[in-house]
């Protein structure tokens, strides 16, 4: 996902830096910059890459895109790159990532936003996008700035649609209700999101989202399982082929995020007083299953 909106926002002239962990990576997009390949074409940008230590300089905007597991860590080795006036924006999966953000900067200069473009990587300094999204982002404040419509606009110029609007955390807990049922199915049958829904997993994903919905909705956030519904249409219809990064890290026996989306979701139910059963049935199995990487049968 940096790849997809670091190469696109690059494409249009801004000044792109990616900070990475991955030395492999690092050093391609060093060498051979980065190709971006999406349904309206392919192109490659010349873009500068490095690990937070090697990185200096004064940014406008940190876009953290790193799973919600690794958010503390990556914010905390880039904290020379958070001045006084540096905005960070997170469209992460998951719930809890605006309480993590604010440890290391005040709410009314970070962003939040959901997207719900699909992004694969395809060899390093190179990623894949298929099919039609959007993307919307607003101050954690809920206060709309002239510098959070200005981000939306430049979002939205290179080719990744993105409006700025107060409800943004109803998306935000949309996108966690597709992502619980998409990614912990996908990752649990170890399918992609077309043959998931193809070989029975579509009533499961449904109730999943829906248990999520519902629970957005018992701590007064606005959600619409509509919307929803129509996400998962979409992904089943369109993204068929694409690996949830939860998926790809089941594949790689890699420690998910599971826990910061079914796991919080039924975590916040618990504390209203609900029970997200669907929800905590898929984080235990995700669970188990990432606890048993060295005795898989």
């Amino acid at each position: 996902m940096g790849c997809l909106y670091g190469g696109s926002l690059a494409k249009i002239g801004h000044e792109v830096t990616f900070i990475d962990v991955d030395k492999r990576q690092i050093d391609c997009l060093n060498a051979n910059g980065l190709r971006v390949e999406t349904d309206a074409g392919a192109f490659s940008v010349r873009v500068s890459a490095g690990t937070a230590s090697e990185i200096s300089g004064r940014f406008d905007l940190l876009i953290l895109f790193t799973k919600t597991i690794h958010s503390e860590e990556a914010l905390a080795s880039a904290r020379h790159l958070i001045l006084p006036e540096t905005l960070l924006l997170s469209m992460q999966n998951g719930l809890g990532n605006r309480e993590l953000m604010m440890r290391f900067a005040p709410e009314n200069r970070i962003i939040m936003g959901m997207t719900g473009y699909p992004a694969d990587p395809a060899g390093p300094g190179a990623v894949i996008s298929r099919g039609s999204s959007f993307t919307v982002i607003m101050n954690a404040d809920g206060k709309l700035t002239d510098r959070v419509v200005k981000i939306a606009e430049e979002i939205t110029s290179a080719g990744l649609n993105c409006e700025a609007t107060p409800k943004v955390h109803g998306y935000i807990w949309e996108k966690a209700s597709f992502n619980a049922a998409v990614n912990a199915i996908c990752s649990i049958v170890r399918l992609p999101v077309g043959a998931m829904g193809e070989r029975g997993g579509r009533e499961l994903a449904y109730a999943a989202a829906r248990e999520t919905v519902e629970t957005a909705r018992a701590v007064d956030v606005d959600a619409s399982w509509e919307r929803v519904r129509e996400m998962l249409d979409h992904a089943f219809r369109e993204h068929c082929h694409h690996r949830p990064s939860m998926l790809n890290d089941v594949l790689a026996n890699r420690r998910t995020e599971a826990a910061f989306i079914n796991g919080e979701v039924a975590k916040i139910a618990s504390k209203a007083g609900r029970r997200a059963v669907v929800n905590e049935t898929l984080y235990r199995l995700i669970d188990i299953i990432q606890n048993s990487y060295d005795v898989r049968l």
